[in-house]
C-alpha cells in the first residue's frame, strides 16, 4: 500500500514556497512580475491549486537565493508532489484530494451522525450506500467505487496502520441499509473492528440531547511529519471543504472533544453494537393474531 503521498507533499512545498516569499519580504506581484508569471499563476502554486512543475520551482528558489541544500529538498519535493498516485487511476470515482491525505495520515478523527464511516464499512453497506448517494451511477462505476474503497481499507492494515477513531450516532445501528441482512452484516463487522488495536469505535447514544456535533460530520486528519498540519475535512452533498488554519481546526477539535466527552466508552459500545446484533439474529416472534 502506498503510503508517501503526492497530495501531502504537493501541499508541503506550497506551504514551504509561501514562508519563503513572505520571510524574504516580497509581494505576489513583485515575484510573478520578476519572473514574467501571472500572479494567478503563483497564488495557484502557494496554495496547492495546481502541482508546481519543478522547473519553476526552481525558478522561484532561484530568485529567493534559497541555499544548496534547501534548494534540492524542495525540487525533490516538487518531483514527488508530481507522482502518479493508485487513487490516481479513480479520479472519475474518488475525491483524490481526501484520499491522498488519508494515504500519508497518521490517525483521522471521525464524528459520523448518519452512517457508518467508510472506512469500516462492509461491500454490501457501501453498495446500498452508492445507490442512493450515486443514482445515476451504472453498474462499472459503482463496481470501480467498491473497488477503491476496498483498496483504501489496506490503510488499515499497513505498517505502520492508520489509527481510527470513530464516533457514530446511535441512529447508525439502528438504520437498516438496504436489507435486514445488511444490517446483521455491517453490526457483525463493527464488533471486529472493535478487536483491532489501531480501531477505537465508539457511540453517541440516544441519550445525549442536544450536541456539539449536530451540524454535521467532521473528520480531522493528522500526520507523524510535523511539517504537515492537521486537516479538517467538511463534505455536504458534492461539497468538499479542507480547513488547515490552526484557528479553524483548534475550533473543530474543540467540537469533536464535545461530542466525544458525550459518547459512550468503548465497552459500553460494544455492548450496545452487540445488543443491535442480537436483535438482529434473533428477533423478538410475533404473536398471532
Amino acid at each position: 500500500m502506498q503510503r508517501q503521498s503526492p497530495t501531502v507533499r504537493q501541499r508541503r512545498l506550497a506551504r514551504e514556497l509561501r514562508r519563503i516569499r513572505e520571510d524574504s519580504g516580497l509581494r505576489t506581484a513583485e515575484v510573478a512580475r520578476s519572473l514574467d508569471w501571472s500572479v494567478a499563476k503563483l497564488s495557484r502554486i502557494e496554495t496547492g491549486q495546481i502541482r508546481a512543475h519543478w522547473g519553476d520551482v526552481a525558478d522561484l528558489l532561484d530568485h529567493y537565493r534559497v541555499g544548496p541544500a534547501q534548494r534540492e529538498a524542495l525540487i525533490t519535493l516538487a518531483r514527488e508532489a508530481r507522482q502518479r498516485s493508485w487513487w490516481s487511476a479513480y479520479s472519475d470515482v474518488l475525491s483524490n484530494a481526501y484520499v491522498g491525505l488519508e494515504a500519508e495520515a497518521s490517525s483521522v478523527w471521525l464524528w459520523c451522525p448518519q452512517l457508518v464511516p467508510e472506512l469500516l464499512q462492509v461491500d454490501d453497506y457501501a453498495h446500498a450506500v452508492l445507490k442512493v448517494t450515486h443514482p445515476t451511477a451504472g453498474v462499472e462505476e459503482q463496481r470501480r467505487r467498491i473497488e477503491a474503497l476496498g483498496l483504501r481499507r489496506q490503510n488499515l492494515e499497513r505498517t505502520p496502520a492508520l489509527s481510527v477513531d470513530a464516533i457514530v450516532d446511535e441512529s447508525v445501528l439502528c438504520r437498516v441499509v438496504d436489507s435486514a441482512r445488511t444490517r446483521q452484516r455491517q453490526l457483525e463487522h463493527l464488533l471486529s473492528c472493535g478487536n483491532r488495536d489501531n480501531v477505537r469505535l465508539r457511540v453517541l447514544p440516544f441519550t445525549v440531547g442536544a450536541h456539539a456535533g449536530i451540524d454535521g460530520a467532521c473528520t480531522i486528519l493528522s500526520f507523524d511529519n510535523e511539517r504537515d498540519p492537521d486537516v479538517v475535512y467538511v463534505s455536504s452533498g458534492e461539497t468538499e471543504v479542507f480547513l488547515e488554519n490552526g484557528d479553524e481546526v483548534a475550533r473543530h477539535r474543540r467540537r469533536m472533544a464535545a461530542v466525544a466527552a458525550t459518547a459512550l466508552e468503548e465497552s459500553e459500545t460494544r455492548a450496545l453494537i452487540a445488543s443491535y446484533y442480537e436483535s438482529c439474529t434473533n428477533p423478538e416472534p410475533t404473536e398471532r393474531e
